[in-house]
């Protein structure tokens, strides 16, 4: 990946991984690799600035906040920590619900 978002030591190993993939995808097929990244990076910076203002997901332990992207098909799932967020995942809406909820 060329360019990455800021904070990035803000994402899950496994979140990379899914930002990553989503960025191969955008450029092999769509050529919109650099716009989803830019959205995904300001997204995160948001985020960063105002943790608690997403809603909380029921039934999820520890307390997990939720993005949708507003042009793309992803959410953007996180936790607020002591010192930041941690983004636990950057799904596809197309993945099984709720399949990152084991990372910690």
């Amino acid at each position: 990946m060329a360019a990455e978002p800021a904070g990035l030591e803000t994402l899950h190993p496994e979140a990379l991984a899914e930002l990553r993939e989503a960025v191969v995808w955008y450029r092999d097929r769509a050529g919109e690799a650099t716009r989803f990244l830019a959205e995904v990076t300001r997204i995160i910076e948001e985020l960063a600035r105002a943790p608690t203002r997403w809603p909380i997901l029921r039934n999820v332990k520890p307390p997990t906040h939720c993005r949708v992207l507003p042009s793309y098909p992803y959410t953007v799932f996180y936790r607020a920590t002591d010192s930041g967020i941690l983004i636990v995942s950057i799904a596809h809406h197309k993945r099984e619900p709720l399949y990152w909820t084991h990372r910690r």
